[in-house]
């Protein structure tokens, strides 16, 4: 199995306060758009590549992406979001970003706390195209959200 993240120490797992509101509030809308998990938690991406999204959405309606018996989710959710770090950055854009296109995540968000922006990216060919980078003052819409998301939300 090749892992792409551990679950590291207690400080690593945490979702940076400046993007934890946000994802209260997707946890809060949890019925309307579907499962949402926090890191930690694994994803088996294929059979033996296990990632830890910072947060991932499945929805219902997704059959490619399933929490099996094994108590793992596996194969692609619809929404991965990565909070960019200095540590996890070049992942977060290299190895993980091609991970998740090739297995078909249909939205992949890399969110950066400290210059407060959104880079989103949908998936063309197998391969990420980035639909827009989103400064503080923005607002995008999400096919998967199917809703606007203002980007100054997400860091307050």
């Amino acid at each position: 199995i090749i892992r792409h993240a551990s679950s590291g120490d207690f400080q690593s797992q945490m979702i940076p306060p400046t993007f934890s509101g946000w994802c209260v509030q997707l946890l809060l809308r949890e019925q309307e758009v579907g499962t949402v998990r926090l890191s930690p938690c694994d994803l088996y991406i294929t059979d033996d590549t296990v990632l830890q999204p910072d947060v991932m959405l499945i929805k219902p309606d997704n059959p490619n992406c399933e929490l099996e018996d094994d108590g793992y989710w596996h194969g692609a959710p619809d929404l991965v979001v990565e909070v960019l770090s200095p540590g996890t950055a070049s992942l977060d854009r290299g190895r993980k970003f091609q991970l998740y296109a090739q297995h078909g995540v249909l939205e992949y968000w890399l969110a950066d706390p400290q210059a407060q922006f959104i880079e989103v990216f949908t998936p063309q060919n197998s391969q990420f195209i980035q639909q827009g980078l989103y400064e503080i003052n923005a607002t995008f819409t999400s096919g998967v959200l199917g809703a606007d998301v203002i980007v100054q939300k997400c860091f307050a």
